[in-house]
């Protein structure tokens, strides 16, 4: 996993604050990450989906060199399994 934290599924679903909860209250240890590191890469990720939607794509790039990626969700990783795999083609 390259030392990125694994966003995962159940609290990229979490639409409401109940849902975090639930989220939270019923979290269980899935990789090496704790729940913290979950949260902080859920969060980073919101902030990347924000920063892409409202500046041009090269402002988007310059951010991204300055703010490298610190996880990765399971779709990500199913995706290039599938593409070194070459079943994606670009």
């Amino acid at each position: 996993m390259n030392g990125k934290t694994l966003i995962p599924d159940s609290l990229l679903a979490a639409r409401s604050i109940e849902a975090i909860e639930e989220w939270e209250m019923n979290w269980k240890p899935t990789t090496g990450a704790t729940r913290r590191d979950e949260v902080v890469a859920v969060n980073a990720l919101a902030t990347e989906r924000f920063v892409r939607r409202n500046v041009s794509r090269q402002k988007f790039q310059e951010w991204l060199r300055d703010n490298p990626r610190t996880f990765t969700t399971r779709r990500e990783q199913d995706w290039l399994a599938q593409k070194t795999a070459g079943q994606v083609k670009l």
